[in-house]
């Protein structure tokens, strides 16, 4: 009897204390998984790292071309939105209108920033932004009517537009080499 109620007093709190039956099993997965993401991460990474040494003479070149050829009209047409303005306009220190204007120069710069030359902040590889600047020279779809109304000079005339296409076209195929 005595050995009953030390195998009862031993046996029980180790089912109530260590989880009795539950499945670990699920938990194991998980971990799994997670040591498997660290490990793709860590090696696109290191991918990512390698990429940046081949490319970073052709990002250089790039954005050479783009200073000399192309950021004076995204200076004037582009970065008050996408960039750092030299100044904004007597209206923005109306309240309402500068909450506005603050908003849509954060939501421009998270698709393309410009501030720090080639390649552009955003969320896209160079390539990517590239293509995607190109859609929009294309579309004319910039600036938005909105600011557009206001500041009639905005938009990129044909002539820009040709050598921003050409610079585009030229530093994808650099880019994709």
């Amino acid at each position: 009897m005595k050995q009953l109620l030390f195998a009862i007093g031993i046996i029980v709190p180790l089912l109530v204390f260590a989880h009795g039956k539950e499945d670990h099993s699920k938990e194991k997965a998980k971990k799994k998984e997670r040591l498997e993401e660290r490990e793709q991460k860590h090696q696109k990474n290191k991918q990512t790292g390698q990429m940046k040494k081949m490319k970073k003479a052709d990002l250089e070149i790039v954005n050479n071309n783009y200073q000399l050829r192309v950021k004076g009209f995204f200076k004037e047409k582009c970065i008050d939105c996408h960039g750092i303005p030299d100044a904004y306009p007597w209206y923005y220190k109306v309240p309402g209108i500068k909450q506005i204007m603050d908003y849509d120069i954060r939501e421009a710069k998270e698709h393309l920033d410009m501030s720090n030359d080639f390649p552009f902040g955003g969320h896209g590889t160079p390539q990517s932004d590239l293509k995607e600047l190109r859609k929009t020279v294309k579309k004319d779809s910039m600036p938005p009517l909105q600011y557009w109304i206001f500041h009639p000079s905005s938009r990129l005339n044909d002539d820009e537009k040709e050598i921003v296409l050409r610079w585009i076209d030229q530093s994808i195929n650099r880019l994709n080499q």
